[in-house]
């Protein structure tokens, strides 16, 4: 809390200040912890002087009261809980992937982490009727395998053509690229240009660990910074824009005796 001084409104003389100091309430919240009463005792001060401040001193610096009710409600409209198709996932994620987190997915190499970033944006697309983004760093986005997966599911051709539409893949080969497509789908969403990025609730980057990599060690000095920058954007996205931040890593070496969940 700001040091109570002269000039900090019109009430606050340097007499003022001084005896106000002089009884130990130095901070605006030493003042407004204190009731009325005791200031004017203790300072000798005319009671509607500090009443007077007190107000003052509430709508600059205390907190604006919220509704518990606009809060709940806001929340509703903010947040989902977008299923992954897998039950197993979504009861370890207590539901799903949630709008407003970011969410990793790492293991063995080989293991099936693609084939859940690839069921998850399929799901968000044809159940949950959203948009997703995939931002494929290794070329490992396929198509095909998505609409594999929609004709065991005897999915018409329209609604597979529904699903797939709304799975738009960006290939990335290196951070600049990375950042520069995280900027577009922050700009865009903002804009509201681009129906498809208004509607966009699901980005996944697989894998970020192909274009982090490279840049870390050795006399690659800006390595973490641009490492840093990446992780700010996806944060921005995933909390000021309400979207599900779905991220790939590999693990290449697990500890003997820790337990691996098999995708």
């Amino acid at each position: 809390m700001p040091i109570i001084r002269a000039g900090l409104c019109h009430i606050l003389s340097e007499d003022v200040v001084d005896k106000l100091r002089n009884a130990q309430i130095k901070t605006v919240a030493d003042y407004l912890q204190q009731n009325a009463e005791a200031i004017v005792k203790k300072c000798q001060l005319p009671y509607q002087d500090v009443v007077a401040l007190r107000r003052i001193l509430l709508a600059e610096y205390a907190a604006y009261p919220i509704n518990g009710l606009d809060v709940y409600e806001d929340s509703l409209k903010t947040t989902a809980i977008l299923s992954t198709g897998c039950n197993g996932f979504d009861g370890l994620l207590d539901g799903g992937l949630y709008t407003g987190e970011i969410t990793e997915v790492f293991g063995r190499s080989a293991t099936g982490k693609t084939q859940f970033c690839l069921l998850s944006c399929l799901y968000t697309a044809q159940v949950s009727k959203q948009n997703s983004v995939y931002l494929s760093t290794n070329g490992s986005f396929s198509p095909q395998r998505l609409l594999s997966v929609l004709k065991t599911k005897n999915t018409s051709d329209m609604d597979s053509v529904d699903a797939l539409s709304r799975i738009r893949c960006i290939e990335v080969f290196d951070v600049f690229e990375v950042l520069d497509s995280l900027e577009l789908i922050q700009n865009t969403k903002h804009s509201q240009s681009d129906p498809f990025f208004t509607a966009v609730k699901v980005l996944v980057i697989d894998c970020i660990a192909s274009v982090i990599s490279p840049i870390l060690g050795g006399k690659q000095l800006d390595g973490h910074g641009y490492m840093m920058q990446v992780a700010q954007m996806l944060k921005h996205i995933s909390t000021e824009l309400n979207m599900a931040v779905l991220v790939r890593q590999n693990k290449q070496n697990l500890q003997k005796h820790s337990q691996t969940l098999h995708l």
